[in-house]
């Protein structure tokens, strides 16, 4: 009677542990690699054409997953920090159009 009143105020942390343990064993993304699956798997396709069709050369899944890793760690950040400040631009732009707008409904 009181391990059933014990287990229902106090849940079992098992399931907690394996679903911890689980999320540890599965491979991480690394933090430059911003890529969705989809997005990668299509990268991929687009490379293996390419160098099929301009170069006359055949890569693999495995050869184009490297490129795209080689260019994402060395550019990826940068064009994602490029992104957010041109985002940065639009968006106080914006705010300055609505601030003015706000202004002239004011003085109407």
């Amino acid at each position: 009677m009181v391990e059933k009143e014990l287990t229902s105020v106090y849940p079992s942390p098992i399931p907690l542990l394996r679903a911890q343990i689980i999320e540890m064993s599965l491979p991480q993304k690394p933090k430059w690699d911003r890529l969705s699956e989809e997005q990668r798997h299509r990268l991929q396709d687009q490379l293996i054409s390419f160098y099929e069709e301009e170069r006359d050369e055949q890569i693999g899944v495995i050869a184009a997953g490297q490129l795209i890793d080689f260019f994402l760690q060395g550019m990826g950040s940068e064009l994602y920090d490029q992104g957010v400040k041109d985002a940065q631009v639009v968006m106080k732009k914006r705010m300055e159009d609505l601030d003015f707008d706000l202004d002239d409904l004011m003085n109407a």
